[in-house]
């Protein structure tokens, strides 16, 4: 399993800064984010961004972004550049079966430090879970096979 290095995740971090500052910078971060990042490698997108919004080093804002981010990433149809899943349409299809087992632990980490989050950041945090788990069951029930249930708010 390929995961995004300490590295990354840093100049992840940095696109996260940018992002929330005014000026023209910001656009950009949009565009590195949006053509560098999820056309690049989708997964380490996610499971970077899964990554910052469950570390506790973040700050409270670039947790929360991250978070909107991941959920508004993961299921949004983007050009695959992975042939060797041609089919994929969407970021969350392009990771491995265990990237995509660690992004769950990852939501269920955040999850479990819940209760020292602030409210906002918790319900955040809940609607991303959430969002994985409607998108498995819709898989699961598509390809009629169980689903794990174990990411619930």
């Amino acid at each position: 399993m390929s995961l995004p290095s300490p590295d990354y995740v840093v100049q992840l971090s940095q696109t996260l800064a940018t992002l929330t500052s005014p000026g023209p910078e910001r656009q950009a971060a949009e565009t590195h984010l949006s053509t560098t990042l999820l056309r690049g490698n989708p997964a380490h997108l996610i499971l970077g961004l899964l990554s910052l919004a469950t570390s506790p080093a973040a700050p409270e804002d670039h947790r929360i972004l991250a978070l909107v981010l991941q959920r508004r990433l993961s299921f949004k149809p983007v050009e695959a550049r992975d042939l060797a899943n041609p089919l994929a349409k969407e970021a969350w299809d392009l990771m491995e079966g265990t990237q995509q087992e660690h992004a769950q632990q990852l939501l269920l980490t955040g999850l479990s430090g819940a209760a020292s989050r602030r409210e906002n950041e918790r319900k955040v945090l809940c609607g991303a879970i959430a969002e994985v788990a409607k998108a498995l069951e819709t898989r699961a029930s598509k390809q009629k096979r169980p689903i794990l249930r174990s990411l619930a708010c």
